[in-house]
């Protein structure tokens, strides 16, 4: 038996593995996880709440990206929210030290 064949029909390779040829297929390319608060709270929720989205997001390569684009804009919104407060409560530098 060879250790690798290729099917025509539907363009796949193949490698066998003990008895079984398997798909040779690889998950897309994604970016590096920087594993922030907000991107661990988002993939739990989605892993828990949404998995068709996580699944999707994950087998189209998108999951980093979309995790990371949620921790910055939470990041983002958490500094607009924290001076908005300090502004409202009357906070300045000279209170801070």
């Amino acid at each position: 038996m060879d250790k690798h064949i290729y099917d025509e029909k539907n363009g796949l390779g193949y490698t066998l593995y003990g008895d079984y040829y398997l798909p040779d297929m690889e998950l897309p390319e994604d970016e590096e996880a920087h594993y922030g608060k907000y991107e661990v709270l988002r993939k739990t929720y989605l892993k828990e709440q949404g998995k068709p989205y996580y699944q999707m997001l994950m087998l189209q390569g998108k999951l980093n990206k979309h995790l990371n684009r949620v921790d910055r804009k939470a990041h983002e919104w958490m500094e607009i929210l924290v001076a908005q407060i300090a502004e409202k409560q009357g906070v300045t530098e000279q209170f801070k030290a």
